[in-house]
């Protein structure tokens, strides 16, 4: 199930601390250190920002999902999606709820938020790259291009970056179509 990401800095704290170091995680720690979970969705500030939100399952965070926002162009922007498989205990079901959450993310952003575009990138080498390809495919989005050696990763290599859009329009297209 989908839920504002808010009332559980807590538990997110401590399953992205459980993702440090672990090298099936470091493409999604885009850097070459970790930092603290830092919510970017504030009591104070709100969602002028960005968004953010848990997928749960048996009362259980399986998964994070966060965009940035920009609010000008009304473009959504910097997608980070992470399944904490880690500490799964009914996968397939949990791929499931996932997946479905994620979709729902997406589906709000182009209909009930009314934004014009989702960019987001990918890792070149990231296994999880043929999901989105497929995600991509299947939801209207187009492969924009590679920026080479664009991410420094906590092996201190660099990596490229695939960049991905998808438009409202050609969205709303595919949908129909479904």
């Amino acid at each position: 199930m989908l839920k504002i990401a808010l009332p559980y800095i807590d538990q997110l704290r401590e399953l992205f601390l459980e993702t440090w170091y672990r090298e099936e995680y470091k493409y999604y720690n885009i850097d070459v250190y970790y930092d603290l979970y830092k919510p970017t969705v504030t009591e104070e500030e709100g969602d002028y920002r960005s968004r953010e939100f848990v997928s749960v399952y048996n009362n259980r965070i399986i998964g994070y999902i966060e965009y940035s926002i920009n609010r000008i162009s009304n473009i959504v922007m910097n997608v980070c999606i992470i399944r904490f498989s880690h500490c799964q205990k009914n996968q397939l079901a949990e791929m499931m709820q996932f997946s479905r959450d994620v979709m729902q993310v997406v589906d709000d952003i182009f209909m009930k938020f009314n934004h014009e575009k989702i960019n987001f990138y990918c890792i070149k080498d990231n296994p999880a790259r043929k999901m989105y390809e497929k995600f991509i495919s299947k939801n209207g989005g187009t492969y924009v291009g590679t920026q080479r050696k664009n991410q420094k990763l906590m092996d201190n290599k660099y990596y490229d970056d695939c960049l991905y859009e998808i438009l409202k329009e050609d969205y709303m297209k595919e949908r129909r179509n479904r």
